[in-house]
């Protein structure tokens, strides 16, 4: 401040109240913006420590969506192949069911055909029976 001081009264001509007043005002201004400096490249620092820190954490982030996206198409698979296996028995149930329901038709027809005939049979029977009876009621009569 002082040399400051000194080169304002001697080079610049300032009266020496004015060059010492000017010396101390310019001195005060630096040191504020050299603290203003100093506190600016701390607040940085903590800044760049900071987003560091988030770079980190997303890093994480990025690995576990990595991590569950290999799940996804591992349960994908596993899902594909049960739905495959679910839907050949169905399909294998589905024709054991039609042989059946062949099986059944087949045998009803078969019984309708015996009914039919058991009926055809009894109906005949019944009616040879009614017309002996009518014979001898003809006879009666």
């Amino acid at each position: 401040t002082l040399k400051l001081a000194r080169r304002l009264e001697q080079d610049a001509q300032f009266p020496q109240a004015q060059a010492e007043a000017t010396a101390t005002i310019l001195a005060d201004t630096v040191d504020e913006a050299a603290l203003t400096r100093g506190h600016f490249d701390l607040k940085m620092a903590e800044i760049d420590a900071r987003f560091a820190e988030i770079d980190t954490r997303f890093a994480k982030i990025d690995a576990r969506f990595v991590e569950i996206d290999a799940r996804f198409v591992e349960i994908d698979a596993k899902i594909d192949l049960k739905l495959a296996e679910i839907k050949a028995e169905i399909s294998e149930n589905k024709a054991k069911t039609e042989a059946g329901f062949a099986e059944i038709k087949a045998k009803m027809s078969e019984n309708q055909a015996h009914l039919k005939h058991d009926i055809t049979v009894r109906l005949g029977a019944m009616i040879v029976a009614s017309f002996a009876v009518l014979a001898v009621l003809i006879k009666i009569l």
